[in-house]
């Protein structure tokens, strides 16, 4: 008999906030689709994901087209169809503007804005088949303001917020709502590393209105939302979820924080 419990599939699945949203979404009813380059991680993530739902690890490389197709493609035919998609794998690193190289333009752009292009438009037709879809990119507040330390993620993630207007525009007759998250500083493990710099939490506090740094699971049930809501009101939307960062330039120095 046929499975029709909805499927999610998560680009980048295997690790923070992709596999916190596979979670969250796996206890709200949904099948999950894995998708990582790390196949450890992603067996691992799985494993725990078969004590909740239905889920399945797919390795790609998704700095590579052909292989994205190719995935989808297999996840479509494991579960028998797609209804939403989370593409959370990314990239980012501090670089000098005259450090950059071609090879890292190229890596850089390539995983943190194309690679979510084609696995958005290898998810659609699936989509079409299953009544409508929802799609979900994963950007950041530095897509809105710089830093001058992340030029390339930067540009990618303003790029990014076009890209998922347009897709918006042109997917809207298929019943398929498109819309962006950008977070600002989230506790992955990626980012608890800098827990140890002397004023780094300090810095991050006192530029938004929080008295908590946010953690994985704040991205994920809202990005939960996004993928679950009835709404149209959304389609083509880029949420700021930054803790009110993009609020204001200049904040009061907060009496007391956590």
């Amino acid at each position: 008999m046929q499975n029709n419990r909805k499927v999610v599939v998560i680009a980048g699945g295997a690790s923070g906030i992709g596999r916190t949203t596979g979670f969250e979404l796996a206890n709200r009813g949904y099948r999950v689709a894995c998708i990582d380059v790390n196949a450890e991680a992603g067996n691992q993530t799985v494993a725990e994901l078969n004590e909740i739902t239905d889920a399945a690890f797919f390795q790609c490389d998704l700095t590579k087209m052909d292989m994205i197709k190719t995935t989808i493609d297999r996840i479509a035919e494991h579960f028998g169809r797609i209804d939403a998609l989370l593409c959370a794998a990314a990239i980012t690193k501090h670089i000098r503007v005259m450090d950059i190289t071609e090879a890292n333009w190229d890596l850089y752009l390539t995983l943190d804005l194309k690679a979510q292009f084609f696995v958005s438009q290898a998810c659609a037709p699936h989509m079409v088949k299953a009544g409508g879809g929802r799609i979900v990119h994963f950007s950041s507040m530095l897509g809105t303001i710089g830093d001058g330390k992340h030029i390339l993620y930067g540009a990618a993630k303003a790029a990014l917020h076009s890209m998922t207007r347009e897709l918006a525009i042109d997917f809207w007759k298929d019943n398929i709502q498109v819309t962006a998250i950008a977070p600002a500083y989230v506790l992955t493990p990626l980012v608890a590393r800098h827990l140890d710099e002397p004023g780094w939490k300090e810095k991050q506090l006192n530029a938004q209105l929080n008295t908590r740094m946010l953690y994985p699971e704040d991205i994920a049930k809202t990005i939960a939302f996004l993928v679950t809501c009835k709404t149209p009101a959304l389609n083509g939307a880029v949420i700021n979820t930054d803790a009110g960062v993009l609020c204001f330039r200049f904040k009061p120095k907060r009496m007391q924080v956590t």
